[in-house]
């Protein structure tokens, strides 16, 4: 017995090294700006010299009736004999509940009728608790640890483990339809918690459909963290022709389906993006990010150039995201030249140069003499970008207007952008003096 139980520790992955910074002593406010928590450390004696033995004083409060909405803030992570200034009470708001933890959360998640605190800070799945959900007057709703999730053995192997914790979770929100704490462990393990009784269920696609509808900016994170856009994979085709589901889990699903090769949302998306259905800003936005993924090229160049000629919404997207699209709108060399000259006054140089570096003969190429028309000297962003380019592939009709910059640049005012940094010889110059010899070097290109 003692050989095998030897034998299992020795063939266990070693725990990594890890550090944290110390918990800011601070209020945590809920999203109505009324309910709110104070937790700060404070000396276990009040009268004793030391910082430890200490112990993390919790206040659960809410604001008066008439009053501003609470802020959130922080100070610093000293323990203190009485709250530190600037985090407490205010005076006038109610104290529903105080008591003292032993450590502190990660995070605090309100809700209805209480407040959860998930994880232990600087013991995640090893501290005293995983999730401990109150009521507001500070009675005990549930109290669980990583093993009260009920992860399955192949879920548990997929834990990350260092010296201090066990990383088994990525994201915690509060499901209000559900009235439910949902966690979205590893590799798309997820469990939802009753928040009444700390019953734990299994959930899957539904769940992100409602946290996207309920933080509606939440579809940035949900789109770039694969792993749980990948455990939509199965359900995505179920959820695209759900009327009922939320439209950016319908989108995100669609796009996780089209990557498959499966293009069944496609018309949905492109609908979205073209205005053809109603939508807010926001889910415009993220169908028109996810339109190359949803639909086969053809289609997704067709709907873009409607985009396009719609003007709509554009201005949500990030310049990588607004480079796919044009590319993507190409069509006749004419048509392409224009779309580029004409969006790149709202959007400068740098989404164009994305495009043009896929293909220096394509036409986001032939577009940059006109696109340099409207950059000025003062513009360094759009030049950086630009120049660079430039000195690495040769554009007919590029040349004037880059000898047109470089004028502008010297007769710049030397206190213009003039703070001096140091150059890759060590020697200090002006910033601007740096734009104008890599001009000068851009030029030098497209003469030869």
């Amino acid at each position: 017995m003692l050989a095998t139980a030897l034998i299992a520790v020795l063939a266990a992955p070693p725990a990594h090294p890890d550090s944290w910074m110390p918990f800011t002593n601070q209020r945590f406010v809920a999203a109505n700006g009324r309910d709110y928590v104070v937790a700060w450390w404070r000396k276990k004696d009040p009268k004793q010299k030391k910082d430890w033995p200490r112990v993390l004083r919790i206040e659960i409060a809410r604001a008066a009736k008439g009053a501003e909405n609470v802020p959130v803030a922080k100070s610093d992570f000293k323990t203190h004999a009485t709250i530190p200034a600037g985090i407490g009470v205010r005076r006038g708001d109610t104290l529903t509940a105080q008591f003292d933890l032993d450590q502190a959360p990660i995070e605090v998640l309100f809700d209805a009728n209480g407040v959860t605190f998930f994880e232990c800070h600087g013991s995640v799945g090893l501290g005293a608790w995983s999730a401990l959900s109150l009521k507001w007057d500070g009675t005990e709703r549930f109290r669980m640890k990583l093993d009260d999730f009920r992860f399955t053995q192949k879920e548990k192997a997929s834990f990350g483990r260092t010296v201090s914790s066990i990383w088994w979770y990525d994201k915690v929100w509060i499901d209000h339809a559900e009235h439910a704490l949902v966690v979205a462990g590893k590799n798309g393990a997820m469990r939802s918690v009753d928040l009444r009784d700390g019953d734990v269920t299994p959930v899957g696609p539904e769940a992100y459909g409602r946290f996207l509808a309920d933080h509606h900016d939440a579809y940035a994170w949900m789109h770039q963290t694969e792993t749980y856009a990948d455990a939509m994979i199965a359900d995505a085709p179920a959820m695209v022709a759900s009327a009922a589901a939320p439209p950016l889990a319908r989108i995100l699903a669609a796009s996780k389906a089209g990557r498959l090769g499966m293009h069944s949302g496609a018309e949905y998306v492109a609908k979205l993006a073209t205005a053809e259905a109603d939508c807010d800003a926001t889910t415009r936005a993220l169908a028109i990010r996810t339109l190359p993924y949803a639909a086969e090229p053809s289609d997704a160049a067709a709907a873009m150039r409607t985009v396009f000629a719609q003007r709509k919404d554009l201005d949500a997207l990030s310049r990588r995201a607004l480079a796919r699209a044009l590319y993507l709108a190409r069509q006749d060399l004419e048509t392409e030249v224009a779309i580029f000259a004409r969006e790149g006054e709202r959007f400068a140089l740098p989404a164009l140069l994305a495009c043009a570096r896929e293909n220096t003969e394509g036409a986001a190429a032939r577009a940059i003499p006109t696109m340099l028309k409207v950059t000025t000297a003062r513009e360094f962003e759009s030049i950086a970008g630009i120049v660079v380019f430039l000195t690495q592939a040769k554009i007919d009709g590029a040349l004037p207007q880059l000898e047109r910059l470089a004028k502008e640049l010297a007769a710049l005012d030397p206190n213009f952008a003039g703070e001096e940094s140091t150059g890759f010889g060590g020697g200090k110059r002006l910033v601007s003096q740096r734009y104008i010899e890599s001009t000068q070097n851009a030029i030098g290109h497209q003469r030869r």
